[in-house]
C-alpha cells in the first residue's frame, strides 16, 4: 500500500499543471489513506480484545503495577479475589497490600530486578471487605518500552485450601507419630 502512495504522490508532482488529474488522484490518495487507517484501527481493536480476552480468563489474578505501585491492569480473577473492581483499581495505588507487607514487596521487586525468579511465594493480601487472605504470588519484570515506566506483573492465587490440606497433613503426621511412639512404648 504504501508504494502505491508514494507512486500517486510522485504522479501528482508531475501532473500539477493539470489540475482535474492532481484532484482526482488527491482524492484518491486521501480515500486510500483513510482505507488504510481504518484497516489498522480494526486490526489494534481486535489485538486489544483478544488480549482483554486472554487476560480476563485467566484462573489466577493478574495485575500490572509500576514502580510506584499503581495499578495498570487489572483482570477478572482479581476483581473476584479481592472484591474490587478494574475501574477501582486501575491508576490507583495497589489497594491489597497489607501496611506491614510494603518492604515485603520492595525486597521481592528487587530480587526479580537482579534476576532472581519470585515463584509461588507465601504471603498475605486484604480484600477490599479489609479481609486477609492467603495467596501465593508470582512476579516478574515486564520488558521494558520506551517513554513508558517500568511495569511489573502480580499472579496471585488463593492459597486458603491448600494452607487447610497442609495443616490436616501436619496432623495427621503427629497422630501417625504418636501412634507409633505407643506402639513401641507398648512393645
Amino acid at each position: 500500500m504504501p508504494t502505491l502512495l508514494v507512486s500517486i504522490w510522485q504522479y501528482l508532482q508531475r501532473a500539477s499543471g493539470d489540475v482535474a488529474s492532481f484532484l482526482l488522484l488527491a482524492t484518491v490518495a486521501a480515500w486510500l489513506i483513510r482505507r488504510e487507517r481504518r484497516s489498522r484501527q480494526r486490526e489494534v481493536k481486535q489485538a486489544h480484545e483478544y488480549y482483554r480476552s486472554i487476560l480476563d480468563n485467566a484462573p489466577d489474578a493478574v495485575v500490572l503495577f509500576d514502580a510506584d505501585l499503581r495499578v495498570a491492569e487489572w483482570n477478572s480473577a482479581a476483581e473476584r479475589l479481592y472484591g474490587i473492581g478494574r475501574d477501582g483499581a486501575v491508576g490507583r495505588r495497589l489497594a491489597t497490600l497489607p501496611p506491614e507487607r510494603w518492604n515485603e514487596l520492595r525486597e521481592l521487586l528487587g530480587r526479580i530486578a537482579r534476576n532472581q525468579p519470585v515463584l509461588d511465594y507465601e504471603s498475605e493480601r486484604i480484600t477490599a471487605s479489609g479481609a486477609r487472605i492467603p495467596v501465593a504470588l508470582s512476579y516478574t519484570r515486564m520488558p521494558a518500552v520506551p517513554d513508558r515506566p517500568q511495569l511489573y506483573l502480580e499472579i496471585a492465587q488463593d492459597i486458603h485450601e491448600r494452607l487447610q490440606l497442609r495443616d490436616r497433613l501436619v496432623e495427621v503426621e503427629k497422630f501417625t507419630l504418636m501412634g507409633r511412639m505407643a506402639a513401641g512404648t507398648a512393645h
